[in-house]
């Protein structure tokens, strides 16, 4: 079940908060408001970023036309800007997994999204565009990767540079065209061809600027499972990844990588990389379900979904590049992953994932510091399908933000957003 094998807004809110009210924790260390979201469309594929006072929400909607189209508003001061769209298609990949966004970056805004290339079930482009006008218009939009190969590029995460330049990373699928191997038991990719693995790139932007004037990606790992989200932090040395790796043996265990910040044309150094914590999952095939990371402080957490020695559970850790802590468990039994993680206001870390309740799917939370964690509390009930997608979440001044896709009484994904800060202990 984790395997990839191959204007109704204030009602909406005020049952959601109805359903938060009576979901509460053995401690009260959260408190939860549903806040409406301004899309009125079918929604799912949510993100979050800050900049600033500033909260920028980005969704996929489809259209009236059957389209997907790409849109995000602004939430300053408990009130939206107007929705804007920055592009649409009838030809885009539009994936549960893998997901389209906006942030802010300085004065601009960088806004990406998946778009096929090819025949293949999973050959997909990621393009991208600037804006400087916040989102009024954008510039001519550009194919982020340069291989110009039919395949799977894509599960991009972004952090902005001390400088102001976007340090961004992906998957990229460039060597995976020509030979009939492929996964064991896993239907990514079975209408299409591979020759190599699937690896992980990264990328300086400078904002604005067409690709073409761009320095060259590095290749970070050149063997990496192949429908893993990714995340990127920034720490006290610069930029680190975390993705999802893969052994020549099938293991399949979370691990880090710090780019190096020259002209990759020009760097003798390597990447630095390693593991972060021994799971020993051996799986031939990909469970899309990638690691989560935010700093608090000095320190870096992370969290993640294993199912080594056929136990599913969510992990966390947190540490300084290479020295992490023992791993510990967050969820009490049947978990699904999905995590999410974001810094808390006052220090240490908020979690959140997936899990199986006795009769419902649950998102689940727990607050973390360096040396222990909170009771577990119940968010909201959640579709278990893969129409729920990924949970979202980012702080914001005094709180956390966490969005989610659920589904109406009609079916149809809606976006749904709820504000965490912290409660009378």
């Amino acid at each position: 079940m984790f395997l990839r094998t191959a204007s109704g807004c204030l009602v909406l809110g005020l049952i959601i908060g109805l359903m938060l009210s009576a979901c509460g924790g053995e401690e009260p260390g959260l408190r939860h408001q549903p806040v409406s979201v301004p899309s009125e469309s079918e929604s799912f594929a949510p993100r979050l970023s800050v900049q600033g006072d500033q909260l920028y929400l980005s969704w996929l909607a489809v259209t009236d036309s059957g389209e997907h189209a790409l849109r995000f508003a602004r939430y300053e001061d408990n009130d939206w800007s107007s929705v804007r769209t920055v592009a649409q298609g009838k030809d885009w990949f539009a994936n549960w997994a893998d997901t389209p966004g906006v942030r802010p970056v300085g004065a601009w805004l960088f806004a990406h999204w998946l778009v096929r290339s090819g025949p293949g079930t999973y050959d997909y482009d990621i393009h991208a565009a600037w804006s400087n006008d916040e989102g009024e218009s954008w510039g001519e939009p550009f194919i982020l990767h340069r291989d110009g190969v039919q395949a799977e590029h894509g599960f991009l995460s972004s952090v902005v540079l001390p400088d102001g330049d976007l340090a961004v990373t992906w998957l990229d699928g460039r060597h995976m065209a020509g030979s009939m191997t492929g996964e064991a038991g896993h239907d990514h990719h079975e209408h299409h061809e591979h020759n190599g693995p699937m690896t992980l790139r990264w990328q300086r932007l400078v904002p604005g600027q067409p690709v073409k004037h761009q320095d060259p990606s590095q290749e970070l790992d050149d063997r990496v499972c192949d429908c893993c989200m990714t995340a990127s932090v920034l720490d006290e040395q610069g930029p680190l990844v975390f993705y999802r790796d893969r052994s020549e043996s099938e293991v399949r265990d979370i691990a880090w990588q710090r780019p190096w910040l020259e002209d990759s044309e020009s760097a003798e150094q390597s990447p630095d990389g390693g593991a972060v914590a021994d799971d020993d999952w051996e799986i031939a095939a990909c469970p899309v379900n990638g690691p989560a990371a935010a700093r608090s402080g000095d320190s870096v957490g992370v969290a993640w979904f294993t199912a080594a020695q056929e136990q599913p559970r969510v992990l966390f850790t947190h540490g300084r590049a290479n020295e992490f802590a023992d791993a510990r468990r967050l969820d009490e039994g049947r978990a699904l992953g999905r995590t999410t993680l974001s810094d808390w206001p006052e220090g240490g870390w908020l979690a959140v994932w997936m899990e199986r309740l006795d009769d419902d799917t649950a998102l689940r939370a727990r607050l973390l510091d360096e040396t222990g964690k909170q009771a577990v509390q119940t968010l909201a009930s959640i579709p278990g399908s893969r129409q729920s997608g990924f949970p979202v979440s980012v702080k914001q001044g005094d709180s956390v933000f966490l969005a989610w896709t659920d589904m109406d009484t009609q079916g149809k994904r809606r976006l749904r957003l709820a504000r965490l800060s912290p409660g009378e202990r």
